[in-house]
């Protein structure tokens, strides 16, 4: 009985220490994202004095979180912090977040002289310069020291200093280390602003590439004081009846090709003008096309004046980041996009369901 109690004390003993290690472990942000070394970019901040940050167009959860984050951040570190997006300012969905109305839509009379005075501009989020639209030529060609976070595939290094994972499910998953490994303190705004990117970009932590380290980050968040609640409840439960109506009309508008594997919906102007509904109210729409059962890939399509976009879904690991690359689009394994010219609506879905074809043989 004696040994037995030994033994079990052993074994409490060592579980406890493995349990230590591998917090301990984990608990080392270079252990986080031992790729990226963050060393450079962070001597770059600390020497910063006037600082933009710019995302891509359209800007979605991650975009807006990563780019608050920061600025909660650089602020508190007493920086002049200016975030400047091509074509919005921030989308009414995440207006809930502290600052938000900060984040400014370029205008080149007053942003120019801001963005060619700034000693270091951090873009985060955007695979491609070219996403960021308008705002491409003049941030290539200002002075200031570029820094690039993302974790889009083949992302483009332009940037002196990259701080690029694709491993990664969100943008704020890698400012999270990058804030961490500069000892800055996360507080409640910059821990609900990256709880916000991780939250939309992992769908709800369900998406392919959400990780034990994107669990453990959020953890360390929710330990930060950010409130789960509150969150969900600002992105999904606080819809207009624009955004309900047209999501209705989409719905009716489902079409299933190649045995169910492949879902269409689509969005036409007369939908926008009947419902009064924005591009905004239609982001999420592919996620319900995606639950339909059998379904590996939905496509939503939405028309505009200047042309057709498309909206690509998948699930597990069907990648169809290529398939928006090959149309001058991008994004991620199971989240892509792109722009269609001088197409019909019905040659754009023939045309993508070929493509969507190669991918699932």
């Amino acid at each position: 009985m004696c040994n037995l109690y030994k033994i079990l004390n052993i074994f409490v003993y060592f579980s406890y220490f493995s349990e230590y290690y591998i917090y301990n472990y984990a608990m080392d942000i270079k252990n986080l994202f031992p790729n990226i070394d963050f060393t450079d970019t962070i001597k770059c901040i600390n020497s910063s004095k006037n600082i933009v940050i710019t995302t891509h167009i359209n800007p979605d959860g991650d975009a807006i979180g990563s780019s608050l984050s920061l600025y909660y951040a650089l602020t508190n570190m007493k920086k002049k912090v200016n975030i400047i997006i091509s074509d919005s300012g921030c989308p009414e969905i995440y207006k809930f977040l502290t600052d938000a109305e900060k984040i400014q839509q370029y205008k080149p009379i007053t942003h120019n002289e801001k963005i060619h005075s700034a000693d270091t501009i951090i873009v985060v989020d955007c695979g491609e310069l070219a996403r960021i639209n308008i705002l491409e030529k003049i941030i290539r060609e200002a002075p200031a020291k570029k820094i690039l976070i993302d974790h889009h595939i083949n992302s483009e290094r332009f940037a002196d200093y990259s701080c690029v994972d694709e491993n990664a499910i969100a943008t704020g998953e890698i400012i999270f280390a990058l804030l961490k490994q500069a000892n800055i303190k996360i507080n409640k705004q910059i821990a609900d602003a990256l709880y916000c990117s991780i939250y939309s970009d992992s769908g709800g932590f369900r998406f392919y590439k959400t990780s034990q380290r994107t669990h453990f980050i959020a953890g360390l968040l929710l330990k930060a004081g950010t409130n789960i609640d509150e969150i969900y409840d600002n992105v999904y439960n606080k819809n207009s009846l624009s955004k309900i109506q047209i999501r209705g009309l989409a719905m009716a508008s489902m079409k299933a090709e190649l045995d169910g594997k492949l879902i269409f919906m689509f969005v036409t102007k007369k939908m926008f003008l009947q419902t009064k509904a924005t591009n905004e109210d239609t982001e999420e729409l592919t996620q319900i096309a995606l639950s339909v059962k059998n379904v590996k890939v939905a496509i939503l399509i939405r028309e505009y004046d200047d042309g057709l976009r498309v909206s690509l879904r998948s699930k597990q690991n069907i990648n169809i980041e290529p398939i928006a690359k090959k149309f001058n689009g991008g994004g991620h394994l199971n989240a892509a996009g792109c722009k269609l010219n001088n197409i019909s609506t019905e040659d754009a879905k023939k045309l993508l369901t070929k493509e969507v074809e190669k991918i699932l043989k």
